[in-house]
């Protein structure tokens, strides 16, 4: 996506640097023109390069936010598995201890 855009900007940039060295050779007054146009043409993508990559920062930021809110479901989830288990436990122990007494009432 936005990678692949960034990796083929960078190389038209480069193509483009090239022109313009490569211009010089051309009459004088068609140089300076095309060399300005490439100018332009350079700025625009070295600009949208830099715009890309700041679009890229984002969602990784986003990603990690993401990724960091999941992180911490996760711990609250297994927490509160915790707590089950022990509910469960302490519901077990006093079945037990319920047990026992009407064992105890029966016996009397």
């Amino acid at each position: 996506g936005l990678e692949a855009e960034k990796e083929s900007l960078k190389h038209e940039v480069r193509r483009l640097a090239e022109q313009v060295e490569g211009g010089a050779g051309s009459v004088e007054n068609q140089v300076a023109s095309s060399q300005h146009q490439l100018q332009v043409q350079l700025e625009e993508a070295s600009s949208r390069i830099k715009e890309l990559e700041g679009q890229l920062e984002g969602v990784k930021k986003e990603q990690l936010a993401a990724k960091e809110e999941q992180e911490q479901e996760v711990e609250e989830l297994e927490l509160k598995d915790k707590e089950i288990d022990e509910l469960s436990m302490r519901c077990h122990k006093l079945m037990l201890e319920v047990k026992k007494q009407q064992n105890k009432a029966a016996e009397a």
